[in-house]
């Protein structure tokens, strides 16, 4: 009876998924630790900006009334 996953192929199915992994893991945590400050800045000043679009939008809207 012959072996349905060779021991080399397996090999290569679990470095190349070992591989992916890393690689994932690698991503997330760029993005996460080196770049997350930078991204959270970024996003609060959009905020903010579109907090001070809406403010000034509601404030013209109230003079007029």
């Amino acid at each position: 009876m012959e072996k349905l996953i060779r021991p080399l192929r397996l090999a290569v199915i679990v470095l190349f998924t070992a591989a992916l992994f890393a690689a994932a893991v690698i991503a997330l945590y760029k993005l996460q630790i080196i770049d997350g400050k930078a991204y959270f800045r970024a996003l609060r000043e959009a905020l903010l900006k579109a907090a001070t679009c809406f403010d000034k939008l509601g404030q013209s809207a109230r003079a007029e009334n």
